[in-house]
């Protein structure tokens, strides 16, 4: 993640030759989803639920870096540029959603 240019960069071993890589040469719109499950007494939820998760929606830009995110992947990352961000009983309650807007080039 750099938030300086508020971009997630995503590397993997052989990442050029994963169906991930292939969808977004197709299509360059992503999702990105991370999601989990708290404990009953983490619960924020309505009614008690535990299921709480992140999603954000934007571009992809591929790219061939230097060198590997970390040891052993390849040097090809996938930079999401997000335009939206989608939240659900993280902070509160409930579900959230904010867009976001692209960085001035500086």
């Amino acid at each position: 993640m750099d938030l300086d240019i508020e971009t997630i960069d995503i590397g993997g071993p052989d990442l050029r030759h994963s169906q991930k890589f292939r969808n977004v040469e197709a299509d360059p719109r992503i999702s990105l989803v991370v999601d989990d499950q708290a404990t009953p007494e983490e619960s924020v939820g309505p009614g008690g639920q535990t299921g709480r998760g992140l999603e954000i929606r934007g571009t992809v830009e591929i790219l061939l870096a230097q060198r590997p995110l970390i040891e052993a992947f390849s040097t090809d990352i996938l930079r999401i540029h997000p335009h939206k961000i989608i939240a659900w009983n993280l902070d509160g309650p409930g579900y959230n959603t904010r867009p976001v807007a692209p960085k001035a080039a500086t």
